[in-house]
């Protein structure tokens, strides 16, 4: 262990525990330059002071920050913390610097109205219906909008492609009882989140009976018993499940239930065939008893 180090000494020992070891000079030369070397690097990561200094009559120097300079940057659209960084200054220099001036990064919002907002939102998704919310943040940017986050995505809310039932339906499968002869196929309904068709399912009770060894996959007799079986159970499952989903209340929706939502929606955004929306509604629902045998 090291107990005494020093290498900008002129002398060549080191103490190591209580003994002394002399080193060698080209070993003390290049742990010299080595340190000179790593000084250098650290200083480079600091931003030089972009900024004058001004020495008063008493108290530390004072940063001047042209007013004009910190207007270019906060029209840059650039946070407090990247500006200090530009100029070499502390994040608190440049806010008493702004304060002093009477500038603010709150007026480079714009002053729209949440109506006109919607309406500039609902022209741009007219134009572009597959935009996010950072790629329609970035376009109101561009036409001279700069908006906070919290209102973008209010105003995507109402003019986004789900707007009611039926605009965005998930489908999907559950293969797990497939070995079995079963596949279920699930629906969500996108605006209401209200379930169409059942999607998970239980399958331990067919595992235990198959490795029970009283179960064989292989023989269709059985198969055909499990399914007369179990069918109906799991039918009668997934139908509970369904209906308690579809009338509990979803607290990011003022605790309206997804069957609610479904009305509203209904109600709200009519479709001229009612017939082919139960159509839908019943072909999807008829999906989860297909077997495949």
């Amino acid at each position: 262990m090291w107990t005494t180090y020093s290498l900008w000494s002129t002398r060549r020992w080191f103490c190591l525990g209580h003994c002394q070891v002399e080193m060698p000079q080209d070993v003390v030369n290049a742990l010299t330059e080595l340190t000179t070397l790593v000084n250098i690097e650290d200083n480079s990561d600091l931003n030089p002071n972009q900024v004058a200094v001004m020495q008063g009559v008493m108290g530390r120097p004072k940063y001047v920050v042209s007013p004009q300079q910190l207007q270019s940057l906060i029209e840059m659209y650039l946070p407090a913390t990247c500006i200090a960084k530009l100029l070499g200054i502390s994040e608190r220099t440049v806010r008493r610097r702004m304060h002093d001036n009477g500038l603010y990064i709150m007026q480079s919002y714009s002053n729209l109205t949440d109506k006109q907002l919607d309406n500039l939102v609902r022209s741009v998704k007219a134009r572009t219906p597959h935009v996010g919310y950072r790629m329609m943040k970035g376009i109101l940017l561009a036409m001279g909008h700069r908006v906070q986050w919290k209102r973008a995505s209010s105003s995507m809310h109402p003019v986004d492609s789900v707007g009611g039932p039926l605009h965005l339906v998930h489908i999907d499968t559950n293969h797990k009882l497939i070995r079995y002869g079963f596949i279920i196929f699930g629906g969500i309904d996108g605006f209401s989140r209200k379930v169409i068709s059942f999607l998970l399912i239980n399958i331990s009770e067919m595992m235990k009976v198959e490795n029970d060894l009283v179960l064989d996959p292989s023989d269709s007799i059985h198969l055909f018993c499990a399914q007369h079986v179990f069918l109906p159970r799991l039918q009668r499952d997934l139908d509970v499940f369904r209906m308690g989903w579809d009338n509990h209340p979803l607290r990011t929706e003022r605790n309206l239930s997804p069957q609610q939502l479904w009305t509203i929606g209904l109600l709200q955004n009519p479709i001229d065939d009612l017939a082919e929306v139960v159509s839908i509604f019943y072909f999807l629902a008829t999906l989860k008893y297909i077997i495949l045998c």
